[in-house]
């Protein structure tokens, strides 16, 4: 993995949203490719140096993240 997209809801874009991204290769062991912290925005689009992994978790504080699409990047090896 080295890039995801998130889109949110038109209508969320009043609502702060804050969130955690991980990556796993066992779904045991997780590593912290990202964090949101309080943001606003429709569409966060972020690239980073290259991650192994086969799972990815999207956790948020907010009881239900107004999600609309989500896209992971990455390169078969």
């Amino acid at each position: 993995i080295q890039r995801y997209r998130i889109h949110r809801t038109r209508a969320a874009d009043q609502k702060e949203t804050a969130l955690l991204i991980e990556a796993s290769l066992d779904q045991n062991h997780w590593q912290v490719i990202d964090q949101k912290d309080s943001h606003r925005e429709i569409l966060f689009d972020v690239e980073f140096p290259p991650v192994s992994a086969r799972y990815l978790r999207i956790t948020s504080e907010t009881a239900s993240p107004p999600l609309s699409e989500i896209e992971i990047f990455g390169s078969r090896q």
